[in-house]
């Protein structure tokens, strides 16, 4: 981190707003591509882009104020760590209000490793929202296994721990297990998503 953001993040801490606005226009470009393979992702859920764009600003904010430059690797990093959490739950909660998942629904498999499908492209932001998800989906069938790739796309989908256990016929302890070995996978390979652009 250079002196000038290391300045801008102390500031933001300090509630400054014109810090808060600066580094949220440096980083808006990664806040749009976690929000943009959310929305893109889970479209049968009731949440617009904007949905998850805010909350997506909300989580760096709070990344921004509890980022520890001797603890966290980079801000970008913790940032990008913070949003995902924070829109993987967002997810799980909207699915569990509209009651959209029922346990008779079913998967198609690996659904990670699937090709986004073709239309033709109008902008070049949509070019590069699809060539970022081609890049998520091939870098997470790279560093995870088929299980694992399943376990993490019915985790994503807002299935309970249980549900998970029952339609893969897995315990729930190796769901829980298979679960967190997919988060520590996903972070220590974050640079591999190209979010750092």
């Amino acid at each position: 981190m250079d002196q000038e953001e290391r300045l801008l993040v102390k500031k933001a801490k300090q509630k400054d707003e014109a810090s808060i606005v600066k580094l949220l226009r440096k980083y808006d470009p990664a806040i749009k591509k976690v929000s943009i393979y959310f929305f893109t992702k889970f479209k049968n859920i009731p949440l617009s882009f904007e949905d998850f764009k805010q909350d997506a600003s909300i989580a760096f904010l709070k990344a921004v104020s509890t980022y520890n430059e001797e603890k966290n690797k980079s801000l970008l990093y913790y940032a990008n760590t913070c949003m995902v959490n924070k829109l993987t739950s967002l997810v799980r909660s909207a699915r569990r209000k509209e009651n959209i998942i029922s346990l008779d629904e079913t998967m198609e498999e690996n659904s990670f490793s699937k090709d986004v499908p073709c239309s033709p492209i109008t902008s070049q932001d949509e070019y590069e929202k699809n060539a970022w998800l081609r890049n998520f989906r091939d870098t997470i069938t790279e560093i995870m296994t088929t299980e694992q790739i399943t376990v993490w796309d019915l985790y994503l989908q807002g299935f309970s721990y249980e549900e998970i256990a029952d339609k893969t016929k897995l315990t729930k302890k190796k769901v829980d297990n298979t679960i967190a070995a997919c988060k520590k996978k996903i972070i220590k390979n974050r640079e591999m998503f190209d979010l750092e652009k």
